[in-house]
């Protein structure tokens, strides 16, 4: 799966909460390689169950973190504050 991929799954969730999903699922990937595994894998997880996505997608998202967050159409403040694992 690449970037664009991941773009396109994101794209797809309904409207009214594609945002939040995005944002929590990029702050999932982002606590969880802060060191905050548990938190971070339950807000991915959250994210991805919630966004009627299949729930392997959370392993990708966290073993490709470069790739996934490039993927991920994310509001700049989040975007801000993880950069630091996307470069």
């Amino acid at each position: 799966m690449n970037s664009e991929q991941i773009y396109a799954l994101f794209e797809a969730v309904d409207e009214d909460y594609r945002m939040l999903c995005i944002d929590a699922a990029a702050v999932g990937c982002y606590l969880y390689h802060q060191g905050q595994e548990a938190a971070g894998l339950k807000l991915l997880h959250t994210a991805i169950v919630t966004a009627g996505m299949d729930g392997s997608l959370v392993q990708f998202l966290l073993e490709n973190p470069k790739k996934s967050l490039a993927g991920l159409a994310m509001h700049a403040e989040i975007r801000s504050l993880v950069k630091i694992i996307s470069v």
